[in-house]
């Protein structure tokens, strides 16, 4: 027989973006606060994809970052020593993942105003583009030729958002943008003025994840 233990029913929130939402919670302002009091927050899970770039979307990830895992340091902070105490990273870049401090710290008030068990699922890149994180009909509803991008579009969509939309989630938080401020106005909008891509790409990508997780 198959016996699943300590679950919950409560609300789950992507996070997801590039570099801003995946900065480390250890790294924040008073992070070694908020990893020393994450134990007291058991009905906050979470979850954290691998950086995965597939040229077409998956169904299952082929790689997990870190499982469902109950608020704690060692859930929050991979740098956790073996007596006990916290420690932290040199790391200060995205390719170790847990936690988001974004996505943690949302988590918490959202938890402390609801009352509800809340779930976390962090899956970021850094330095992408929006683009990245487009499915094909995204990003066909924005080239003015009505045809996909480039295959390296899409990247991300396929091989860490396509394998979660069995889920259902309560919402989703986005911190990206940077990567695209360079983008020209290169887009025609519906009265025929030129407009920056991203505000296309930007509305289309939102408006298709609600479609795609209902």
């Amino acid at each position: 027989p198959i016996i699943l233990k300590d679950i919950l029913f409560g609300d789950v929130w992507i996070c997801s973006g590039q570099s801003n939402m995946a900065f480390l919670l250890e790294h924040a302002f008073n992070g070694s606060k908020y990893v020393n009091a994450s134990n007291q927050y058991k009905n906050l899970r979470m979850f954290t994809s691998f950086k995965n770039n597939s040229t077409k979307p998956l169904h299952e990830q082929p790689a997990i970052e870190e499982n469902w895992t109950i608020s704690s340091p060692s859930g929050v902070s991979q740098d956790i020593s073996k007596n006990g105490k916290t420690t932290f990273s040199s790391a200060l870049d995205d390719n170790w993942l847990y936690m988001s401090a974004v996505c943690y710290l949302f988590g918490v008030e959202i938890l402390k105003h609801t009352k509800y068990p809340i779930g976390l699922v962090n899956t970021n890149w850094g330095g992408t583009k929006v683009e990245f994180w487009s499915s094909a009909e995204s990003l066909a509803s924005c080239s003015d030729d009505g045809s996909k991008d480039n295959i390296s579009n899409g990247g991300a969509y396929n091989g860490m958002i396509s394998p979660l939309l069995n889920m259902t989630l309560y919402g989703a938080i986005w911190y990206q943008g940077e990567s695209n401020s360079g983008d020209a106005l290169t887009h025609i909008d519906p009265y025929g003025f030129p407009m920056a891509k991203y505000g296309c790409t930007f509305p289309a990508m939102i408006n298709d994840w609600r479609k795609k997780f209902n």
